[in-house]
């Protein structure tokens, strides 16, 4: 039998009009984390797509390290960019442990963002399906501050991140949305737990189906939707109207 689910809220970016208030509402977003900081860093944009020759950065981090940052084009030297160039998965970073691996010029970044109170992060890398790739990041000046929060809002971090991106690349593309696909209840339904926040093994247990049941009916979703995730698929979902 099929369970019925809670009402799913749209992108709650979607009013946002322009950088500025992007920056505001997740300047919001960290603050109600009990965080300082938050970024978002366009490492890719979409294919045929011409952003300028300024990387598109969102951030709220004081305007002293952010002009440093872009003036002295940090973001070819950063470790955390580095690494989410190549990450498929969130990741943890301070100036721990996390450094050793990288050169004298990129660690350097850290130090110097240290001034700023830039201490510890928990980045989340976002790949849409027309080649662009983004970074969300949300900072602590202290690791237990960031590890707190990662803790009790993990997947609805994930979440912020990918409905974010996509805003940011609706903005970017100019507002055009491609035609979605007719979706099956299943993979509807699957989906709409998904934008809960609720695993694979939570879903199953919602509908009543295996792990690889859910798991196959969120890929079929994803496939359909053009989404390079479940995640990214629930956003597109939510977008159009489906769920």
């Amino acid at each position: 039998m099929t369970m019925a689910v809670g009402i799913v809220e749209s992108n709650p970016f979607e009013h946002c009009a322009d950088a500025g208030a992007l920056e505001g509402a997740l300047s919001d977003y960290a603050g109600g984390l009990g965080l300082p900081y938050f970024s978002y860093l366009m490492m890719r944009a979409p294919h045929r797509v011409d952003v300028g020759a300024e990387p598109v950065l969102l951030t709220n981090y004081p305007d002293e390290w952010r002009h440093r940052y872009l003036g002295r084009f940090y973001q070819l030297y950063d470790p955390v960019v580095f690494l989410g160039t190549r990450a498929r998965l969130p990741f943890r970073w301070n100036s721990g442990k996390f450094l050793r691996p990288f050169k004298k010029s990129q660690k350097r970044v850290f130090h110097e963002a240290r001034e700023f109170r830039i201490v510890s992060g928990y980045s989340i890398p976002v790949c849409g399906p027309e080649g662009d790739v983004g970074l969300f990041t949300v900072v602590g000046a202290r690791d237990d501050d960031l590890l707190d929060a990662v803790r009790a809002q993990a997947p609805a971090l994930q979440m912020t991140a990918v409905q974010m991106h996509d805003r940011i690349v609706t903005q970017v593309r100019g507002g055009k949305s491609a035609e979605l696909p007719q979706l099956t209840a299943r993979e509807l339904e699957c989906l709409a737990w998904t934008a809960e926040g609720l695993t694979t093994s939570d879903i199953a247990d919602k509908v009543c189906l295996s792990d690889s049941a859910v798991n196959y009916h969120l890929g079929k979703a994803a496939r359909k939707l053009g989404g390079s995730s479940r995640h990214h698929a629930a956003i597109l979902a939510i977008r159009s109207g489906l769920i």
